[in-house]
């Protein structure tokens, strides 16, 4: 993809992110205007797309998606997640712990790449976005932030 002009790389994967969010819509898939143009980003940057969304409207839509999740939180949900405060806090201790644990078997295993690991480190990525570009370290920074999830999404409840 990366030899297309970048309009063309916009065009196909706004227009990609589309067609199969509204596929996932029809299959009633919760979030598929979440989840289509997060998979075709990734699909995007697998195959070498050189576009990339403007830090500002990064930002925006991370905002975006803070305040849906901020609206979708009500007074039945918070008193449920305070009566379960147990289970809660053990499903955080042990998301991190397992993110801590491959992050540092990524280290391990893939010593030989300490600028991938300085840039995954710096850029606050997820261990899967960093096994993403181990092979690839030349292409870490255009595989593993793709297309953003917030290009196109769904505001409406």
């Amino acid at each position: 993809m990366g030899s297309i002009r970048p309009a063309l790389q916009w065009a196909a994967a706004v227009g990609a992110s589309l067609i199969l969010a509204l596929v996932l819509d029809r299959f009633a898939l919760p979030a598929s205007f979440l989840v289509g143009p997060m998979m075709i980003g990734i699909l995007c940057a697998l195959g070498g797309a050189t576009i990339r969304l403007p830090r500002s409207a990064f930002i925006a839509g991370q905002a975006l998606i803070g305040c849906l999740i901020a609206r979708a939180i009500t007074a039945s949900l918070l008193t449920s997640i305070l009566q379960s405060w147990p289970f809660m806090a053990a499903a955080i201790l042990g998301t991190v712990a397992a993110s801590t644990l491959v992050g540092w078997l990524l280290v391990r295993r893939v010593a030989s790449h300490a600028a991938l690991a300085s840039t995954a480190q710096a850029e606050e990525w997820s261990p899967s976005q960093t096994a993403m570009t181990a092979d690839a370290p030349s292409r870490a920074h255009k595989s593993a932030e793709g297309v953003p999830v917030p290009s196109i999404m769904r505001t409406s409840p």
